[in-house]
């Protein structure tokens, strides 16, 4: 008697992409619930890391990051899931970090990359990056007051023809 499969799996997610008939407001609102379930859970496994890093003597030394590879899309453009389009609901992640040099930095709105990301984790960590290694110490950006034009490339998807999308 149920809505849609559970677990939801990519093949479920095709028909409800494809076949409009069984996408009716009463199966959207049911997949909407399942994957406000899932960021529950999400938030509460986050939140007992937190607990027992804090309760660890060197929580004052230790820098967290919190960040996705991708974000999804529930029929907004009328696709479903990931891998479709690069369009901002799938490009567009979460970033949150804290610790030494990080706490109160408050809210960026600073237009970043993954690689930019991995140049603040090696600074951070004392290790100069490889030559070839492209990006911004993500966290040098977060300290500017103003932050140059920057551009950011995306290409491919998992499905479809290949795409590119640039984001200034």
């Amino acid at each position: 008697n149920r809505l849609v499969p559970v677990p939801f799996q990519s093949p479920d997610a095709h028909v409800l992409t494809s076949d409009e008939s069984k996408r009716t407001t009463e199966v959207v609102d049911y997949v909407l619930s399942l994957y406000d379930e899932e960021i529950l859970d999400t938030d509460a496994a986050i939140g007992q890391l937190v607990t027992a890093l804090k309760a660890r003597p060197n929580w004052e030394n230790t820098i967290l990051i919190i960040t996705s590879d991708h974000g999804e899309e529930f029929w907004d453009h009328k696709e479903f899931e990931h891998g479709h389009t690069l369009r901002s609901v799938v490009t567009q992640v979460p970033l949150v970090a804290t610790g030494p040099g990080l706490r109160g930095l408050g809210k960026k709105d600073v237009l970043v990359e993954h690689v930019d990301l991995f140049q603040g984790i090696l600074a951070k960590a004392g290790i100069a990056p490889p030559p070839e290694t492209r990006g911004v110490n993500i966290f040098d950006l977060a300290l500017l007051d103003t932050v140059p034009e920057r551009w950011s490339f995306s290409e491919n998807t998992l499905y479809g023809e290949p795409m590119i999308s640039v984001v200034t």
